[in-house]
Formats: structure tokens, C-alpha cells, sequence
């Protein structure tokens, strides 16, 4: 397991067609409204000025989603994903080409050392007519290595091993095959759907077909997760997540192995699907051990413009977004 992880990081982490997620994503993805053509996230440490809170430095402790840049097709799909770290300094891009009827063509991520601006991995994904996803090959290169050089990476770059799929008649991953880079199999996994091709389970073996962990999920009638189970290997313990659904909140219940709830966590949405509230109590004293919130300006298209998150009612992010729309 340790040689799979070295020889395929990169190529695991930036993977997720097995997840049930359509290969093209679309702006709907992001919950973004209109018709935005880039999308840029800045996160900032905060200051208190007159006892308000005010961006500081940029930076800060933000999720990567918040200090990112998105493009799109005038179609809503999504072309360019950059990630940045703290500096302002690209750390991941993905390009996605798309044909004429909507349809991925090809994938590349690039992850890159920010102190020298340069690529040190690269994931290819290639798909077939249908955009359904065939394969995904994992480089590394030597340092000092430009994005531009990297077009020739099946000469200069050090191929570290793939992942195989099958697909189904629907395009849903139904196998996927982790491959070292002299092709041996070191690890396969398996996905389930129901009838409306969501992921009722997923299940992962070694290279002797042993399994490793099994994955259990189930729906509402809204298409919405209302239970996951988790079990390692052939006899381990049940882990289970409920989730329940009230208007704008939503409810998740851990279960310890005993089959009790020993913690929830609450989540409150406003009108425009946005996290406004995340509050995790333990059971069954019901004390709170944390609540973050989130505040928001929005634009009169309905997207957020401004973003700023509190920890147990001290702020301490601030994200600014800038939309340019078609």
C-alpha cells in the first residue's frame, strides 16, 4: 500500500468519476447562477476595525475551494481550475478540452512547486467518443520543469502508474483498476448503482482480492444521502452516518460501534443553497463543541461576492470572489 501511494498520489487525489459525478462539470456544480465566465476566490485573514471584521493579509485557513479561479464555456462547462496556496501562487490546474457536443475529450492536471514555479506531476485523463473515462496516466518530472516542456512528458517524464475504468451503458465507473507502472494491479475497486444511477456502494480490494473496505449508501426520494455505512476488511465494526432533512437544514448522526449517536452535526442553508450555519453538538449531554457561520453579500445575479466565516463567533476568514459573466 505504501508503493501504491507513492507511485499514484496524484492521480488518486485528483480522481472522482467513481463518485457518480458526471464526467463535464457544469456552473449548476458550483451553485452558480447566470452566466459567469471566470470565477475568482480570494481568501484573507481578518482584522478588527471599530469592531467589525476586515480583510487582513491574504491567506488565512481556507478550504482549496476558496482560493481558486474557475473558467467556463458560454455553455456552462467547466474549462480551467487553478488552485493557489496562501501567496497567490498556483499550486494545481486542471484543463478540461470539451468537443462539439458537449463531451470531455481529454483531462490534464498539472500540480506544480509553488517556490519555483514549476510542474512537478501530471495526471492525462483520456475518454472515448462518448466522453466516458478509458484511462488516467500519472508523470513526475524533474525539477525545473516548465509547463510548456510538459507537452512532451511521454518522453521526458517518468510515468508512475494509472488507473483502468469500466464503464457502464450509463458512463457510470463500475471498476476501476490501479496499475503500477510496470502494469501490475495493486488495487481494484467497485461501484453499484440503483436504478436512478446513484452509488448504492463501493467496495475496494487488494491485489489478492481481498477486500479492504466496503462502502454502503441509501437515498430519499429527493435523491438526497440519507444513510452511509462504512466497513473495513470482512469483519470489521459498521460505521453509520444518518442524515435527516428539515426545510433549510440538514442533520448528520454518528453512530459509535455500539449502534448509538454520540455526535450530530447541524447545518442551516439560506434561500440561495448557502452554508450559513455548522454547529457539532456531542451526544447525549448535547453541549456544543464547535459552530462555525457564514455570512455573505450577494450580487444581483444571486451569487456571493463576499464571504465571511466565524469559529465559535470570532471571525477568522474573509473570502472575496470576483465574477465576470458573458
Amino acid at each position: 500500500m505504501k508503493q501504491l501511494f507513492i507511485f499514484l498520489y496524484f492521480i488518486i487525489a485528483t480522481a472522482a468519476y467513481g463518485q457518480g459525478q458526471s464526467a463535464a462539470q457544469y456552473r449548476s456544480d458550483f451553485n452558480l447562477k447566470g452566466k459567469p465566465r471566470v470565477v475568482i476566490q480570494t481568501p484573507y485573514t481578518v482584522v478588527m476595525n471599530a469592531g467589525k471584521p476586515q480583510k487582513g493579509q491574504r491567506g488565512g485557513d481556507a478550504d482549496a475551494i476558496d482560493n481558486a479561479q474557475l473558467s467556463f464555456s458560454e455553455q456552462g462547462i467547466l474549462l480551467t481550475k487553478v488552485s493557489f496556496d496562501e501567496k497567490g501562487k498556483a499550486e494545481e490546474k486542471t484543463v478540461y478540452e470539451i468537443g462539439p457536443e458537449g463531451k470531455l475529450t481529454s483531462k490534464k492536471t498539472y500540480n506544480y512547486d509553488p517556490r519555483f514555479a514549476e510542474v512537478r506531476r501530471l495526471s492525462v485523463w483520456s475518454y472515448n467518443k462518448d466522453g466516458v473515462p478509458i484511462r488516467a496516466d500519472a508523470y513526475r518530472f524533474v525539477a525545473g520543469t516548465t509547463e510548456k516542456e510538459t507537452n512532451n512528458y511521454k518522453q521526458s517524464a517518468l510515468f508512475t502508474g494509472a488507473i483502468e475504468y469500466t464503464c457502464n451503458d450509463s458512463g457510470k465507473v463500475t471498476i476501476e483498476k490501479y496499475l503500477l507502472p510496470d502494469g501490475v494491479n495493486t488495487e481494484t475497486t467497485r461501484y453499484s448503482y440503483n436504478t436512478r444511477g446513484l452509488m448504492i456502494a463501493k467496495q475496494s480490494f487488494d491485489e489478492k482480492g481481498a477486500l479492504l473496505l466496503t462502502e454502503n449508501f441509501e437515498y430519499d426520494s429527493k435523491d438526497r444521502p440519507i444513510e452511509a455505512v462504512t466497513i473495513e476488511g470482512t469483519n470489521g465494526v459498521p460505521v453509520k452516518n444518518t442524515y435527516t432533512y428539515d426545510g433549510n437544514t440538514r442533520e448528520t448522526a454518528a453512530f459509535n460501534k455500539n449502534g448509538i449517536v454520540y455526535r450530530v452535526r447541524t447545518e442551516k442553508f439560506d434561500s440561495n443553497q448557502q452554508l450559513t450555519e455548522n454547529v457539532l453538538r456531542n451526544r447525549p449531554a448535547n453541549s456544543v463543541e464547535e459552530t462555525f457561520r457564514y455570512e455573505y453579500l450577494y450580487d444581483a445575479k444571486g451569487n456571493w461576492t463576499r464571504k465571511t466565516a466565524y469559529h465559535d463567533g470570532k471571525p477568522f476568514l474573509i473570502v472575496e470572489r470576483t465574477i465576470t459573466y458573458f
